[in-house]
């Protein structure tokens, strides 16, 4: 049983009518706020390291 066999699989379906542009606008918010996140917990992680790294010194 592979379980998240896709990295980019978020667990949910979504349906948008093709004509709906509340849809499209609400998806590309969701993508456009997954990308700022993705990019906030890359360098909160980065500080976190190198936090740990100075004081291992």
């Amino acid at each position: 049983m592979a379980q998240g066999s896709d990295s980019n699989d978020t667990g949910y379906t979504k349906s948008p009518s093709p004509g709906n542009k509340q849809g499209s606008t609400d998806d590309m918010r969701k993508v456009m706020r997954r990308e700022k996140n993705r990019i906030a917990a890359q360098k909160s992680r980065m500080r976190q390291t190198q936090k740990a790294d100075s004081l291992h010194l």
